[in-house]
């Protein structure tokens, strides 16, 4: 499980959500004034912190593979949570490929709507892929002057171009800002 933090005080709630994963990745990016985190870490925690600035989270996503040690992968940010049951049913149906499952959007209701690869039916939140980082894609914007990043959909496509098709599951298991911030 890999979070990037701003330090925003949700962090606790999405800790707790995902407190049965096997291994939880936070990387603190003090580029916009935080410090330090709002809670303690788990035990099963690895931290790091840097500067990146970027919108999104890309870079701490990015930093935060260098250092896991899962044979799998999952994003998460620091203001969403897991359903209870996602973690356990996020380990049984890892596979050699990228697994998407479905997740509630406080703004735009269940996403993925049909099982294809498009700009806004996919997001970082859904995915579990197998820790090969020479076979992952990155977070790069989908478009020029797109308003926001387009790196949840550059990563899976870009991953799913190297590992072949995902695996899509109709389970809901995260919550995107269940508070609608």
């Amino acid at each position: 499980m890999i979070i990037p933090t701003l330090g925003r005080e949700s962090l606790k709630d999405t800790l707790a959500s995902c407190a049965d994963a096997d291994e939880i990745v936070v990387v603190l990016d003090k580029a916009r004034g935080a410090e330090e985190l709002p809670c303690e870490l788990p035990s099963n925690a690895i931290y790091a912190e840097g500067s990146f600035g970027v919108t999104g989270g890309h870079a701490g996503r990015s930093h935060g593979v260098t250092l896991a040690s899962s044979s799998h992968l999952a994003f998460f940010d620091d203001d969403d949570v897991y359903v209870d049951g996602a973690i356990s049913l996020m380990r049984d149906a890892a596979a050699d490929r990228p697994v998407i499952f479905r997740m509630d959007d406080w703004q735009h209701g269940v996403i993925w709507s049909i099982p294809q690869l498009f700009f806004g039916n996919v997001s970082t939140q859904m995915y579990v892929v197998p820790n090969d980082p020479d076979n992952l894609g990155s977070w790069e914007p989908h478009a020029p002057g797109l308003p926001q990043p387009g790196g949840d959909y550059t990563f899976i496509v870009g991953t799913c171009m190297k590992m072949g098709e995902p695996i899509w599951r109709e389970e809901i298991t995260s919550v995107l800002r269940p508070n609608g911030r």
